[in-house]
């Protein structure tokens, strides 16, 4: 009875385990400021639709991604809201901004990242064509994303994946 019991504890335990994203819908909250990753409509981006932001929680559809894991072991990022798009890093395309929201091609380089374990259930973005730099967030809430000097301590280019699970 007791194996059974520890069994049953260590297959729970691989399967939250802290070092993985699975894939799924997530909130994707900064460690350092506790600003989500946030889409926007029209109604309420300051400036361009297609920017990411940071925002305070809402928990409403435009902070919601789809993480996916590919078979290369590369994830995309995409939008849960009703128009699907793809988060991008192009940095050649477009320096004055690096991430923007795109039509969603899992086959496009720029938009698969890598999510690095960091620790205390953090994660470190980065973009599979730009290995050098990582997703980072803004000091102050409405200001967009963007992408900074891949640096591991910096805590600003750390988020947590918070789960969402649709109700029944």
């Amino acid at each position: 009875m007791k194996l059974l019991a520890f069994l049953a504890f260590l297959s729970l335990a691989l399967m939250i385990r802290s070092d993985y994203i699975e894939s799924g819908i997530y909130y994707i909250k900064n460690v350092k400021t506790g600003l989500y990753l946030n889409t926007c409509n029209t109604d309420i981006c300051p400036k361009d639709p297609t920017n990411i932001w940071a925002y305070g929680f809402f928990g409403d559809e435009w902070q919601r991604f789809y993480v996916t894991k590919l078979e290369n072991g590369y994830y995309t990022i995409t939008t849960a809201t009703v128009v699907k798009k793809n988060i991008e890093s192009r940095y050649s395309y477009k320096p004055s901004k690096t991430l923007f929201l795109s039509s969603p091609d899992n086959y496009d380089q720029d938009q698969q990242f890598s999510i690095i374990p960091k620790g205390h259930k953090s994660f470190v973005i980065v973009p599979r064509e730009l290995p050098d730099k990582a997703i980072e967030s803004p000091l102050k809430e409405t200001e967009e994303v963007f992408l900074g000097k891949k640096d591991f301590y910096n805590k600003y280019q750390r988020f947590y994946f918070d789960r969402y699970y649709e109700k029944c």
